[in-house]
């Protein structure tokens, strides 16, 4: 079972990414939040496989928050989740400790991406 962590604002937004993973049998979400505030303290006591992040949730930014994640839990991977993404972010986000970017609308890319990472496909 691959566990997932959802840090996003949107309810909506966080109960469909949550239904796209549970509708896999291979995936768990084992967590989520709706801020990045304690964010980081709650990833390290569940150790999920996966974080996934949203762009609208965090106070901070989602740099840093992704940077706290994987200073704290490098072996975790994190994707960061976007309304719309350019490159320049994008660059921002892979030095950060984000392992890959995709469009809020692109849920197909995003599970497919976690199926690759847990070595389903």
């Amino acid at each position: 079972m691959f566990r997932v962590f959802l840090v996003c604002s949107d309810l909506m937004f966080c109960d469909e990414l949550r239904d796209c993973f549970e509708r896999e049998c291979e995936f768990q979400v084992c967590g989520e939040t709706h801020d990045g505030v304690d964010a980081v303290k709650i990833i390290l006591q569940l150790e999920p496989d996966l974080v996934v992040l949203e762009e609208e949730s965090l106070p901070t930014t989602v740099l840093d928050l992704a940077s706290s994640i994987k200073a704290a839990m490098p072996e975790v991977t994190v994707f960061l989740v976007m309304e719309s993404s350019d490159v320049a972010t994008e660059k921002e986000a892979l030095a950060s400790g984000v392992e890959a970017v995709f469009e809020k609308a692109d849920f197909s890319a995003l599970l497919l991406n976690a199926r690759a990472l847990c070595g389903l496909d």
